[in-house]
């Protein structure tokens, strides 16, 4: 069976830009490097769940009640000794920062993140959803926007925006235009509905879904 396709967040705090600069490669992962060229930052977990390793600059959790598993790699030594097997990792508390250490088998020549997706079929990073991000590999493609990988530090098309994650639903108001005699209990002629919903700072209303007695929605 194929690797599903997942949606979850990226290894930095939302409200702010990585710059995208590798497509899938190695161990089925994406390079993200850190806003300042060449500067450290820090990686977030792009989603909560358990540590299943951690040990010189990598650090792999699992989602809970799945078998995804999301993986870090160049983050400073002395922050993945602060974690073990078994940890909670809250998406809201840091991993630790980036680093040029070599570790894991690998060496990092400027400061970035490596990130990859798997679960029990394989690589499930391409085709998954990564902060509102869909990776079209090699391409990042978010409605109309796409990003493409990059090392440039500087005027490329590969910077990530990681919006904040938007749990509040939109309110929906339901208004009856030119309504006939009845109300408020049944109707003797037909009436035009009008509905309206607002996210107020919200990410925006995409559409609004509605039911006619026991029709479809």
């Amino acid at each position: 069976a194929a690797a599903g396709t997942y949606t979850t967040g990226l290894p930095w705090q939302p409200g702010r830009a990585w710059r995208y600069t590798q497509s899938l490669h190695g161990n089925c992962a994406l390079d993200f490097a850190t806003p300042r060229c060449n500067a450290p930052d820090t990686v977030y977990p792009a989603e909560s769940g358990t540590v299943v390793w951690a040990y010189e600059t990598c650090m792999l959790v699992r989602r809970p009640g799945s078998t995804l598993e999301i993986g870090y790699q160049h983050i400073a030594p002395g922050d993945i000794d602060n974690w073990s097997a078994g940890d909670w990792v809250d998406m809201n508390n840091p991993i630790g920062t980036t680093t040029l250490v070599p570790g894991c088998n690998g060496s990092s020549s400027g400061h970035h993140v490596h990130f990859w997706m798997k679960d029990s079929e394989g690589c499930a990073t391409n085709g998954s959803t990564l902060g509102g991000w869909t990776l079209d590999n090699p391409r990042l493609v978010k409605g109309n926007e796409v990003r493409t990988p990059s090392t440039a530090c500087s005027g490329a098309n590969n910077w990530v925006y990681y919006e904040y994650p938007d749990h509040t639903p939109p309110h929906t108001t339901l208004n009856l235009n030119d309504a006939p005699s009845g109300w408020p209990e049944w109707f003797n002629a037909p009436v035009r509905v009008h509905l309206h919903a607002d996210d107020q700072n919200g990410s925006g209303v995409k559409e609004i879904h509605y039911q006619l007695d026991s029709g479809s929605w």
